[in-house]
């Protein structure tokens, strides 16, 4: 339980992952003929719901990543066109090289920086989800990894 309190901490990591934590419920309801259809139900609603969120949740941080991003390239192609105004001519073409592309890359290493900070988080906690279920085999993904 302390263990899914943890999970909770970042939203986006327990909206992803809630759809491994509801597939044995989901497995026993097709196994058990007894059980009452509207469990299924609430099980597809959840991990609908879940996914739902999370895709929500991911959309958002690139959006932020995104924003962050294009601020960071305003203050550099303001900063670089500064300095092509007090620059001699002959400088103008590595300017505006720099202004076009290299400018660029920052708004791009940004969103994939955010999700690189991201994925530690989700493989620490996708391996704690397998070590209930298989236990001391869950390590193997690591070497994989």
């Amino acid at each position: 339980m302390v263990f899914l309190c943890r999970v909770t901490t970042h939203p986006l990591v327990f909206a992803q992952l809630i759809t491994p934590l509801m597939l044995p419920f989901l497995i026993q309801f097709v196994l058990i003929a007894a059980t009452p259809y509207w469990y299924g139900f609430v099980y597809l609603i959840t991990i609908l719901v879940a996914l739902l969120v999370g895709s929500l949740l991911n959309y958002q941080g690139f959006l932020r990543g995104w924003t962050l991003g294009l601020k960071v390239r305003s203050i550099l192609i303001t900063l670089l066109y500064k300095k092509a105004l007090r620059s001699p001519t002959g400088q103008s073409g590595l300017i505006v090289n720099l202004m076009s592309t290299d400018a660029q890359v920052f708004t791009d290493t940004i969103v994939f920086v955010m999700q690189g900070l991201l994925a530690p988080v989700q493989i620490f906690v996708a391996i704690g989800l397998m070590w209930q279920f298989v236990g001391p085999f869950s390590f193997v993904n690591l070497a994989v990894l």
